[in-house]
């Protein structure tokens, strides 16, 4: 079984603790676990929030470094964003944009994608604005930038579905321009019948509860969020307290996601 996980905003992805907890606990049954990367892809994300307008490479670093930690301690295998960006892709992406207006990009769509579904949250989040202003050079550039990085974030993810083909696609968030994207090229993926299934992660009640909402689920199945961050656990699977491992146990019950090895830690 193959599961991909993909949470590009580093330590500001919800419920990112607890759920590399869950793809360390799949590594350790032999799971075919893959993390998609992203190493600074793109000129602007929603993280930018956190810089204030002052974006500089180290706040791409910091974050990078971050998604590396998740996989040194959950053992999976990294592929990276920009391995599925070729040349051509760059250059005709940047091109379909630069041939439009920031009004005609907010209205138009991506190979029938519509573009303000992968960005209006995050213009939000980003310019602090309800509602863009067209004839705003600031609010102009934004859209401009976010939506060259979503359309690049389509292509890629695209790609690495198509060659990666994973079971089980998990995601942080999904409300973001990065993330959304992504869920946008998986569900082209799923309609064409290849079986995949997808999950995203939000956090509530303050960080304390994890939903996981199952694309064609009416209700997402909550999860104790454990932790808030990884610096405090051992990646012994075994000096963890039972009742995590019982509540992951449930969880991947829930997905159907069978192993006859899932109780042994818990029996140990």
């Amino acid at each position: 079984m193959k599961i991909t996980i993909f949470s590009p905003h580093g330590e500001l992805s919800p419920a990112y603790a607890t759920t590399y907890m869950m793809v360390h606990y799949l590594h350790s049954l032999c799971m075919d676990v893959t993390q998609l990367q992203c190493n600074g892809a793109f000129s602007v994300c929603d993280r930018d929030v956190e810089a204030d307008g002052g974006r500089t490479i180290e706040h791409c670093l910091r974050c990078s470094a971050e998604q590396r930690s998740f996989t040194d301690f959950s053992g999976a295998r990294v592929r990276k964003v920009t391995d599925f960006l070729a040349v051509d892709d760059l250059q005709q992406s940047r091109q379909w944009v630069l041939q439009r207006s920031a009004e005609e990009l907010w209205k138009g769509e991506w190979f029938s994608i519509p573009i303000v579904e992968l960005i209006e949250a995050s213009f939000q989040n980003v310019s602090g604005d309800s509602r863009p202003r067209f004839e705003s050079q600031r609010h102009a550039a934004l859209i401009r930038r976010l939506a060259l990085a979503a359309i690049r974030m389509t292509v890629a993810g695209g790609k690495y579905l198509n060659q990666q083909r994973p079971d089980w696609l998990w995601v942080s968030s999904g409300e973001d321009m990065l993330t959304k994207a992504l869920l946008s090229s998986a569900r082209v993926q799923t309609s064409a019948k290849t079986g995949m299934q997808i999950v995203r992660f939000q956090s509530v009640l303050e960080g304390q509860m994890v939903l996981a909402h199952r694309d064609g689920d009416h209700q997402p199945y909550r999860v104790q969020n454990i932790v808030d961050s990884l610096i405090d656990v051992r990646s012994d699977i075994e000096t963890w307290p039972k009742e995590v491992l019982h509540e992951f146990d449930d969880f991947f019950g829930y997905l159907g996601i069978s192993c006859s090895q899932l109780s042994l830690p818990v029996a140990r």
